[in-house]
């Protein structure tokens, strides 16, 4: 099995979250939301968009993983916690947006 941090570089994953095989893109997932770079935000902006619904779900936790990282979510995050219809999908949102705005929240106060 890879690993995040021994075996691929994080932007090795960051090409895979675009890869068709979607458990290659879960491990991706995992791996930039453990490890997070800001070239990842935008795919995982499609993938919490994405039809696959495990897949999405496991690209809002890792947005919610990168905290500040992952402003550039918030609108999309925002749309889906109000406007999804799948429950698991706005609850991981809703999650999701508060560790974001926490993250920005202390990294303002850090300064």
């Amino acid at each position: 099995m890879l690993s995040a941090t021994k075996d691929v570089p994080s932007e090795a994953w960051i090409v895979l979250l675009d890869d068709e095989e979607p458990d290659l893109v879960r491990r991706a997932i995992l791996a930039v939301g453990v490890s997070p770079k800001a070239a990842a935000v935008p795919k995982l902006i499609k993938l919490a968009n994405g039809e696959l619904r495990a897949l999405a779900w496991e690209g809002i936790t890792a947005l919610g993983m990168m905290g500040a990282l992952a402003e550039p979510a918030i609108s999309t995050l925002e749309q889906l916690a109000k406007n999804e219809k799948d429950k698991g999908t706005t609850a991981r949102a809703k999650a999701a947006l508060a560790s974001i705005e926490r993250a920005i929240e202390r990294k303002s106060k850090d300064g």
